[in-house]
């Protein structure tokens, strides 16, 4: 039995609605269904009586549902507690590190600023930072192995408090005398029409479906021929005169290489959205901090 088994417990009896109750927690119908009758396996009792028609709680749910309450309640104090403790051992800089996970436009954009206004408050304290893709860094926040990340967005259906920090524009990458880089912009359609080279879609599945999605929109299919694991290959393989490709600007602009040139997309172009992400019950001082830091220097206080 889990503390979250217990949380997602008292939501839905308090709803007496699964799908309310899985909405509320930010998890689909499904999973809270699964754990819910994991809850019963653990337990050896069913806890509701539910039809078509409505959820009830049983004798034995009515019973946990008093108990269960009690344990967050002391769980959450216990937690106060120990957040409390964190600031005191952050001011002394011997608390856990503070462990954020960013992609190319919040390093470029956002952490230098937001890390001197953390320091500020805790100039003791330790980060470690991390550069991941997106998939591992919505991975490491919900295993706990990061407390922050910066990813592209949107992040869906994983139970994580997201906020939209910055829109980063894509740019093309071309070869250094390619016909396409006769002029300052490139149009989607043209661009598809070449032979690309561009990440797994299960690294960052938002930056693909965006591209994607806009080249629909004027009628376009990217001819994706080569797929690689690492941002730094594509330069490489666009150099090469293999390929075409389309990076973040921040991207380009960290990995110019001779042999490459950066043009920007015609019309509305493209844009990505770069998402702060963390889980609502890891809050900590050092942590509460950082967002407020992010905050500060974004003007962003929308979470979703």
């Amino acid at each position: 039995m889990e503390l979250r088994q217990l949380q997602y417990f008292i939501t839905t009896a308090q709803e007496l609605h699964f799908g309310r109750a899985a909405r509320s927690m930010h998890i689909t119908q499904p999973s809270l269904t699964q754990q819910i009758q994991r809850l019963e396996a653990d337990l050896g009792v069913r806890l509701f009586d539910r039809n078509s028609h409505h959820v009830q709680l049983t004798e034995a749910g009515e019973v946990l549902l008093v108990k269960a309450q009690r344990v967050i309640r002391q769980a959450r104090k216990a937690e106060q507690a120990a957040q409390h403790s964190d600031r005191r051992d952050a001011c002394r800089g011997s608390a856990r590190p503070l462990h954020i996970g960013f992609n190319c436009p919040a390093a470029t954009r956002l952490l230098p600023r937001a890390l001197r206004a953390f320091w500020r408050r805790y100039p003791e304290a330790d980060v470690v930072l991390h550069d991941l893709w997106t998939a591992q860094q919505v991975d490491a926040v919900l295993t706990g192995d990061l407390d922050l990340g910066f990813v592209f967005g949107p992040v869906r259906d994983t139970g994580l408090r997201t906020r939209v920090v910055l829109r980063e524009p894509l740019v093309a990458l071309l070869p250094a005398g390619h016909r396409l880089a006769e002029g300052s912009l490139v149009s989607m359609s043209a661009l598809a029409r070449e032979p690309q080279v561009f990440f797994d879609r299960e690294l960052s599945p938002a930056v693909h479906n965006q591209v994607h999605r806009t080249a629909r929109n004027v009628g376009a299919n990217p001819d994706i021929r080569h797929a690689v694991s690492h941002p730094s290959a594509i330069p490489v393989m666009v150099a090469a005169g293999h390929a075409v490709a389309l990076a973040s600007a921040a991207r380009a602009a960290r990995s110019s290489s001779p042999g490459v040139v950066t043009r920007g997309l015609a019309g509305e172009g493209v844009t990505v959205d770069v998402v702060m992400v963390w889980r609502s019950e890891a809050g900590s001082g050092l942590l509460d901090t950082m967002i407020d830091a992010v905050d500060a220097v974004t003007d962003r206080r929308d979470a979703a």
